[in-house]
């Protein structure tokens, strides 16, 4: 499986290839990655709603949660990318919610025949909440399946004493005698490093991708090779980073 140890280093190597001398640093390549993880959850996300496919690789990031509400609307999960499906409590019973838009409710709510009822509830989203119509309060009401925002990775790294950035893959450590004196004071985000442990020592904050299928770390690949600047960054370009 490609991690973003693999992702640094085939940029690095392929930009030294194009531009002799030329890599990425550390804050610039933790940013591409993030923003290639996310445009790669996203698209996901669009090819789900044109196929409604759910392959392997989707379902690693289906969830469920129970709501317990006490007024007319519940506040989404903060990893949430889309709505799936939506059960609310109806007595005994389930009920399948209609998941639709704010202008749609609004059509529907002042239409006698579509009107929302306990037997044919609706929701709609506003803002990082789902509101529902009629309420749904109780003891695990309602049911809500989501597609799960993927976590979003970060290669960590430190400046040692000539200067030189050394990324870490997650869960190790570094002694603190080994880090720049000054990258020790601000660190890679303007925040002095955490030391703990005797001897004091740095503990990696990396964070590997966790898609399950290669096909979207490859993608993500790609697009974080494009935002650093290789021109071509074809299956043959990823080869030869590889090797």
């Amino acid at each position: 499986m490609i991690g973003v140890q693999d992702i640094r280093l085939m940029v690095n190597r392929l930009l030294k290839r194009e531009r002799v001398g030329s890599t990425v640093s550390g804050a610039d390549f933790n940013r591409f990655l993030a923003v290639a993880n996310a445009d790669e959850a996203y698209a996901v996300k669009s090819l789900l709603e044109l196929s409604q496919d759910i392959t392997d690789s989707v379902r690693t990031y289906i969830k469920s949660v129970n709501y317990s509400p006490s007024t007319n609307y519940i506040q989404l999960p903060s990893d949430y990318l889309k709505i799936l499906s939506v059960r609310a409590k109806n007595g005994s019973r389930w009920e399948d919610v209609d998941v639709i838009t704010q202008m749609e409710y609004s059509s529907r709510k002042h239409n006698s025949i579509t009107q929302p009822t306990a037997d044919y509830p609706v929701c709609y989203e506003m803002g990082n909440y789902l509101y529902f119509d009629p309420v749904q309060t109780g003891t695990n009401n309602v049911a809500l399946t989501y597609l799960a925002m993927p976590a979003t990775p970060y290669l960590d790294y430190y400046v040692n004493l000539v200067g030189q950035e050394v990324y870490l893959d997650e869960s190790v450590s570094v002694d603190a005698n080994l880090i720049d004196s000054d990258f020790k004071l601000y660190g890679n985000d303007g925040q002095s490093l955490t030391l703990t442990g005797s001897p004091l020592s740095y503990y990696s904050t990396t964070v590997e991708m966790d898609w399950p299928d290669e096909s979207n770390r490859v993608n993500i690949m790609k697009r974080v090779l494009v935002m650093c600047g290789v021109s071509a960054p074809d299956q043959l370009a990823i080869q030869y980073g590889a090797q």
